[in-house]
């Protein structure tokens, strides 16, 4: 019997310190048959040349000079264009360009997935926890989640998802279902790996495996880095305010991503309610979208203070003005 086949999708810009560790990790993985396809946006160090070492095994795009500075999430969005176009793999990964695999990863995850997707037929994804590790590979945390004080993944259903994410782009595999129904990944999404989890969530199935099977390396340059629970809770940290200040545009943001999934899949009723009413609560009269932000994001549990914060936080939501005909 034939292994699995993977094919892991790269974004790389400017990852010359650690893409050789990382790829490297990725082509020893067990169980599976990896091919790896990294697209660069640009990179002004040696990122290109140093994936090129690895042979056939790698395929490496370029942006062209004509093109756009793609950024974070259409990098990731032009790869998973060329994957449904150009490949046909069992099964996709994320890839950061500075972590660590462990070789039984993708095997670990194949097996998971291969419980939920129905032969191949359900759109499904499936991810792990991570361990939190230094630019120098020294341990900061055996789990990302509670590293993070993150909600329980295994129970945190389109309900929570739809305004908080909790999937890892690196710590993910899907199926060939799931590449073909999230691709294109557009405008609205707020992350790549975000989107992916959603409308698979919406469509399909989505479940956790409660054990760290890559470390997750921080070193001051990632795209989307690690923030320990206390040091996003202290007053004294910068990370805090930062938090405070941002939220409002990322639940907006998230708004507009549950637009878009509206816009793109015929759902079931229950699901097509839940996600109109927390994409348009924002629209309501003050009263009202106070009443139904708190019901969305199911505040009760949470402390006074934290209620009253997103009390503001719903007065503040932008409201998008409709745009009336022309005579």
């Amino acid at each position: 019997m034939s292994l699995p086949s993977v094919t892991v999708l790269l974004a790389s810009y400017n990852g010359g310190a650690y893409i050789q560790e990382q790829l490297a990790s990725v082509l020893a993985s067990e169980g599976v048959t990896v091919n790896v396809v990294v697209r660069d946006d640009g990179s002004t160090d040696d990122t290109v040349v140093k994936a090129q070492s690895f042979g056939s095994r790698v395929t490496v795009i370029q942006r062209t000079e004509l093109e756009p500075d793609y950024g974070h999430l259409a990098n990731f969005s032009a790869l998973c264009e060329h994957a449904k176009a150009h490949t046909n793999s069992d099964y996709y990964a994320f890839c950061d360009q500075d972590d660590i695999w462990f070789a039984d990863k993708l095997v670990t995850l194949v097996d998971a997935i291969r419980e939920i997707e129905d032969a191949g037929q359900t759109p499904a994804l499936v991810h792990c926890d991570l361990q939190v590790v230094d630019a120098d590979l020294q341990p900061l945390s055996e789990s990302y989640w509670r590293y993070q004080g993150l909600p329980d993944p295994g129970q945190h259903r389109l309900d929570k998802l739809m305004y908080q994410n909790v999937v890892t782009g690196c710590a993910c595999l899907f199926n060939r279902a799931l590449l073909n129904a999230a691709t294109p990944v557009p405008n609205q999404a707020v992350v790549h790996d975000y989107w992916f989890a959603l409308v698979a969530e919406a469509i399909g199935k989505v479940t956790f495996i409660d054990k760290p099977l890559l470390a997750y390396r921080q070193h001051g340059a990632n795209s989307i880095g690690s923030v320990s629970f206390d040091d996003q809770r202290s007053y004294f940290k910068k990370f805090l305010y930062q938090m405070l200040w941002r939220f409002p545009g990322n639940l907006a943001a998230s708004q507009r991503q549950a637009k878009a999934l509206l816009e793109r899949f015929e759902l079931e009723p229950s699901k097509c309610e839940l996600l109109s009413r927390f994409a348009a609560f924002a629209q309501l009269g003050v009263f009202r979208r106070v009443q139904e932000g708190h019901r969305l994001l199911q505040t009760r549990q949470k402390s006074l203070g934290e209620r009253l914060y997103l009390t503001v936080v719903f007065l503040m939501l932008p409201r998008e003005h409709k745009k009336g005909h022309k005579k």
